[in-house]
């Protein structure tokens, strides 16, 4: 009997099964990935009794955002809010909050850039990092891990499914940093990965502090 996988139709034949094998494997990881993304953390608290405010309800500069907002330290199991975060370093101290995830490339590279300012303030300035639990597939076991290898030492929590986050930015696009005053009042923005001097230049700008480089 012919060897019909030897001649240019068994090739071919051959040729096909592998693409058909290969588009399965991709289907199948997209499906995985998908499915990942889809799988919600359990939250720690239902959003209604976070204190957030409305989900995408916007917070414009020179308005308040709530610091009797809810959110859970990381690693987990306790509920703190933005005001208790911001007391921990004096009656009347401005806040940085900062917001990432563990998939964020650029979260990552600036993050010593935070630390590094964060520990020049002297505590005129508190500074809060909101990891992004369940937006885009992040877990607390992926946040965990990123601030292990970070090592910052300040405050850090989960905004459990973005909704604070919601409130500031209509479309996900971390790292964002907010500049919060005492009376939590939004002074600035900024969109994107920020680098020590401008963060410094930026709490001087937006909160009247300045932070020796």
């Amino acid at each position: 009997m012919d060897d019909l996988s030897s001649g240019p139709a068994g090739g071919s034949r051959a040729r096909w099964a592998w693409v058909a094998g290969a588009a399965v494997v991709v289907v199948a990881a997209g499906a995985i990935v998908a499915f990942t993304r889809s799988q919600k953390p359990q939250a720690f608290l239902p959003a209604s009794a976070r204190a957030c405010g409305q989900r995408a309800a916007a917070v414009a500069v020179g308005q308040v955002v709530p610091m009797a907002c809810a959110v859970e330290s990381l690693p987990g199991g306790a509920a703190t809010t933005l005001g208790q975060v911001a007391g921990r370093a004096g009656a009347g101290v401005p806040l940085v909050v900062n917001f990432w995830a563990s998939w964020c490339g650029a979260c990552i590279q600036e993050m010593p850039d935070l630390q590094k300012v964060y520990a020049a303030t002297g505590g005129k300035v508190q500074f809060l990092g909101l990891d992004l639990l369940g937006v885009d597939g992040e877990t607390r076991t992926g946040a965990q891990s990123f601030s292990n290898q970070r090592a910052v030492t300040y405050p850090l929590a989960y905004d459990d499914d973005g909704l604070l986050y919601s409130r500031i930015s209509p479309r996900v696009l971390p790292p964002t940093t907010i500049f919060l005053r005492a009376d939590g009042t939004l002074a600035g923005i900024n969109v994107g990965q920020i680098s020590a001097p401008d963060l410094r230049q930026d709490i001087q700008r937006y909160l009247g502090v300045s932070v020796p480089a």
